[in-house]
């Protein structure tokens, strides 16, 4: 009576055991992929080759403003090219007819990232060929979701939140 006892006991762990060996392959393909994703992350960043899509702004003191499709922060080595929209208030005046957002082209400009201690990357980046923009901070994470903070000389802070993906994809 034991012997079929230890056996049933057996058979159930070994059914246990089986049952739960799709659920450890799965994790492990999501394991490699996420590896994947964020060695071609830490990729782009170092050779500063990459596009930041912006998908919403966050006006200081103001409501997060859902943007559309086609606002940008593009890195192509030492080339910055920024078509953002800015809501906040202006301290200096615009003068008419000139762009209200933070729209400019970078051909020299600091670069700096750091390593987060909880995975993704902190990038500072200070233009040195566009005098309204005093720094602008990126938040990366491993995922490729990030936070973008615009200090500027004339301007109240903007935040904006989006992704960065691989110059060319859409």
């Amino acid at each position: 009576m034991k012997t079929i006892i230890s056996y049933r006991h057996l058979i159930l762990a070994g059914l246990v055991w089986l049952m739960t060996l799709p659920g450890l392959h799965a994790q492990n393909k999501n394991n490699q992929k996420e590896t994947a994703q964020t060695a071609a992350m830490e990729k782009m960043i170092a050779a500063k080759h990459f596009v930041f899509r912006a998908q919403s702004a966050s006006p200081t003191g103001g409501k997060l403003i859902q943007l559309s499709y086609g606002f940008f922060l593009k890195f192509y080595g030492d080339t910055i090219i920024s078509y953002l929209p800015y809501y906040g208030q202006g301290h200096a005046p615009v003068l008419s007819g000139e762009n209200k957002g933070i729209d400019f082209t970078s051909l020299s400009n600091d670069y700096k990232t750091e390593n987060r201690k909880k995975g993704g990357w902190d990038i500072t980046l200070v233009p040195k060929d566009y005098d309204d923009v005093e720094k602008i901070f990126l938040t990366v994470f491993e995922n490729g979701k990030t936070s973008v903070q615009v200090l500027s000389r004339s301007r109240s802070p903007i935040s904006y939140d989006g992704f960065i993906e691989a110059p060319g994809n859409k």
